[in-house]
């Protein structure tokens, strides 16, 4: 429990306004702007082509996210068959197949973005054109090339025309 910061009104931790004399909890306010600013920070990573980024940070963030990105995808599919299979009524599979689409469209943007922004960072680790490797991602046996390439190779020792050496 706290105090209001005017009255001293015991207030639960949640509440914004204190309810007998309407005053702006402040304690609240900065919370709330710490996890805006989390959220901002998240996102500004997600969508940073600039910079440079080694092997570790790489591996760390790339796995993960391609693996819960499967994961959810198939289980999207598995869900879209499972429904078509017991439901005979045309407008529910019309709106099962929109809630999935919905979904996929709105995860797929956003993993490919997070995707290539990590790529494109490596890709300045490296100091290497970005778009053979991004092209040969889409050839079958090529993309084998680009896979060890960002995440076995070590980057350039030093600072290169992408910045500072993240390991120095």
């Amino acid at each position: 429990m706290k105090k209001c910061t005017q009255c001293g009104q015991i207030l639960e931790e949640s509440l914004r306004f204190c309810p007998m004399c309407g005053a702006m909890q402040t304690d609240v306010v900065s919370r709330n702007a710490s996890e805006v600013s989390e959220v901002k920070k998240i996102l500004k990573e997600m969508t940073n082509f600039k910079g440079r980024m080694n092997r570790k940070p790489f591996a760390c963030r790339m796995i993960p996210i391609s693996l819960i990105y499967n994961i959810v995808i198939f289980l999207l599919i598995v869900l879209m068959d499972y429904l078509l299979n017991i439901n005979e009524e045309s407008y529910m599979i019309f709106f099962q197949m929109g809630v999935c689409g919905f979904v996929t469209g709105f995860l797929t943007p956003c993993y490919f973005c997070y995707h290539y922004s990590l790529i494109f960072r490596r890709c300045h680790d490296l100091d290497e054109m970005i778009w053979p490797i991004v092209l040969m991602e889409f050839i079958p046996v090529f993309n084998l090339y680009p896979l060890i390439k960002l995440f076995c190779i070590k980057g350039t020792t030093g600072s290169n025309r992408f910045g500072e050496d993240p390991l120095a």
